[in-house]
C-alpha cells in the first residue's frame, strides 16, 4: 500500500509537470513567429525525453490506462496502426512512428490525466492547465487582433511551407498557421473558461476571465471560419437548453424554454453582427488615419514626390471571396470523393497518416487529393483512410461509448451543478464536431488535437464533480 501511494504521488507530479510543459511547448509552437525558436532541438529533446519517461512510468508503475473507460479499444487502435505501418513500411516509417508516439501521449497520458481520480487534485489540474492554455492562446489572439487593426497581411516561407499571416482574404489568420484550427481551439478554450467563471471567487479573476472570453469571441468572429461558426451556435444551443432547463425545471422544458433559447441565440447572432461591423469600421478608420499621417509626413519631407499617392489602403471586409455558391463545400466534396477512391485500394489497414499521399501515388496517381496535395478535411475519414476499416471501427466505437458514458454522468449530476460540467464537455464536443470539416483528430501533434484529448479526459471525470 505504501508503494502504491508513493507511486501515485510521483505519477501525479510527473504528469502534472509534463502536461504543463506540453501546453507551453505545443501552444507556443502554434504561434508562427515563435516557430523557429520552439523548433530548437533542446525543446524536442525535452518533449520526447519527458514524454517517454512519463509514458513508461505511467504504464508500468501506475497503470494509468486502467482509469480510462474502454481502454482496451485504445490499445487495439494503436496495435492496428502499428500493423498499418508495417504493411506500408516501404514508404518510410519515421513520420508514422512519430504519430504513434503522440497517440500514446494523447490517448494514454493526457486522456487519463496520469490516472488521477482525486477530485481535489483534478480541480487543481483543471484550473492550472486552463490558466496556462489561456496565457498562451490569449497572447496569440491579442497579437493577431493587433495585426488586424494595422492591416498586416504577409505570406511567409517557413520550413519549406507557405504560411499566411495577418488579415488575408477577409479572414484573420493572425499569428496562427490556419484560421479554422485556431478558431476551433479558441472555441474549446472559451467553453472551458466559461466552466470556471462560475466557480472562481476573486473579483479580479472574474474580470480577467470575462475579458478573456470577450477576446476569444472576437477572435472567432474575425477568423471568419464557417466550421467554427456552425459549431459555436450548435454548442451554444446545447448550453442554453441546459441553462434554461435548470432555470425553469424539467417539467417546463417545452415552449417557454425553447422560446428563451431561440431569443438568446438571436440576440447573440445580432451581437455577432454588431461586433463584426464595429471591428471592421474601427480597423478601416485606424488604417485611414495611419495612411493620412504617413501621407502628410511624405508630403512635408518630399514636396516634389507623389509616392504617397501610390498606395491607398483597401477597405477590409468579412465577406469571403473564396467561397462560391456553386462550390459551397470549398472543394471538400471532391476531396472526400477522392479519399474514398484511395480507401478502395487500402480497405482493411489503410495507408497510414504520415505518408498517405505517398502511398496513394502508387495506387491512385490521378485522384484529386494526390494531384492537389490536399488533406482530407474530415477527421473521421482520416481514420478510415489512414487506419482502414479495422482502425475506424475501433476508434468510432470508442468515441460512441465514451460520449455516451459522459452524457450519462452529466444526467446524474444535480441540475444546480450540471451547467458548468456541461461547459467542460462542450470543449471536446466542439473539436469533435469541427473535425467533420478538419483533419487530424486522432493524428498529428497539433494544439487542437491535444486540447481535444485533454478536455475529453476531464469530461470523463465529471462524475467526480471536481469544480
Amino acid at each position: 500500500m505504501l508503494y502504491i501511494n508513493h507511486s501515485n504521488k510521483k505519477s501525479y507530479y510527473l504528469n502534472y509537470i509534463y502536461i504543463c510543459f506540453f501546453i507551453l511547448y505545443c501552444g507556443l509552437y502554434s504561434l508562427v513567429p515563435l516557430t523557429s525558436f520552439m523548433g530548437n532541438p533542446i525543446w524536442k529533446i525535452l518533449n520526447y525525453g519527458l514524454g517517454i519517461s512519463v509514458l513508461v512510468f505511467d504504464c508500468l508503475s501506475v497503470k494509468c490506462f486502467l482509469k480510462i473507460y474502454y481502454y482496451p479499444l485504445i490499445f487495439l487502435f494503436i496495435i492496428s496502426y502499428l500493423l498499418t505501418i508495417l504493411i506500408n513500411y516501404k514508404y518510410g516509417i519515421f513520420r508514422n512512428l512519430q504519430e504513434v508516439y503522440y497517440m500514446c501521449i494523447f490517448f494514454i497520458v493526457t486522456l487519463s490525466l496520469g490516472g488521477q481520480s482525486d477530485k481535489g487534485k483534478l480541480r487543481k489540474q483543471y484550473i492550472v492547465f486552463n490558466f496556462l492554455i489561456n496565457i498562451v492562446w490569449i497572447l496569440g489572439i491579442i497579437w493577431s487582433i493587433k495585426m488586424f487593426f494595422v492591416g498586416y497581411d504577409a505570406t511567409l516561407s517557413i520550413d519549406n511551407r507557405t504560411v499566411i499571416q495577418g488579415f488575408h482574404e477577409s479572414r484573420l489568420w493572425g499569428v496562427f498557421s490556419d484560421p479554422n484550427y485556431a478558431s476551433l481551439s479558441t472555441l474549446a478554450i472559451m467553453w472551458s473558461t466559461i466552466s470556471l467563471y462560475s466557480v472562481v471567487q476573486k473579483k479580479i479573476t472574474k474580470i480577467i476571465m470575462y475579458i478573456s472570453i470577450i477576446l476569444q469571441f472576437i477572435h472567432i468572429i474575425l477568423s471568419n471560419s464557417r466550421t467554427t461558426k456552425i459549431t459555436f451556435f450548435f454548442t451554444l444551443t446545447v448550453y442554453l437548453i441546459c441553462k434554461y432547463k435548470r432555470k425553469y425545471g424539467y417539467q417546463k422544458i417545452g415552449l417557454k424554454t425553447l422560446s428563451h433559447v431561440c431569443l438568446t441565440i438571436i440576440g447573440i447572432a445580432v451581437l455577432w453582427n454588431i461586433f463584426s461591423i464595429t471591428l471592421i469600421a474601427t480597423s478601416n478608420s485606424v488604417q485611414t488615419i495611419k495612411h493620412n499621417r504617413n501621407h502628410n509626413v511624405v508630403a512635408t519631407s518630399y514636396p516634389s514626390s507623389d509616392s504617397s499617392d501610390t498606395y491607398v489602403p483597401q477597405p477590409q471586409t468579412l465577406e469571403r471571396t473564396d467561397v462560391q455558391t456553386t462550390n459551397i463545400s470549398n472543394n471538400r466534396f471532391n476531396i472526400w470523393k477522392s479519399a474514398l477512391e484511395i480507401y478502395g485500394n487500402h480497405p482493411l489497414w489503410g495507408t497510414g497518416f504520415g505518408y498517405m499521399i505517398d502511398v496513394a501515388k502508387s495506387t491512385n496517381p490521378d485522384t484529386y487529393i494526390v494531384l492537389s496535395s490536399y488533406s482530407i478535411h474530415n477527421g473521421y475519414l482520416d481514420i478510415l483512410i489512414s487506419s482502414g476499416i479495422s482502425g475506424f471501427i475501433i476508434m468510432i466505437t470508442f468515441f460512441i461509448f465514451t460520449f455516451i458514458s459522459i452524457i450519462n454522468s452529466l444526467f446524474k449530476i444535480h441540475v444546480s451543478e450540471r451547467l458548468r460540467y456541461v461547459s467542460v464537455f462542450l470543449a471536446p464536443l466542439s473539436i469533435a464536431i469541427g473535425h467533420l470539416m478538419l483533419s487530424g483528430l486522432c493524428y498529428s501533434s497539433t494544439f487542437t488535437s491535444f486540447l481535444f484529448w485533454l478536455y475529453l479526459g476531464f469530461s470523463l471525470k465529471v462524475s467526480l464533480k471536481f469544480i
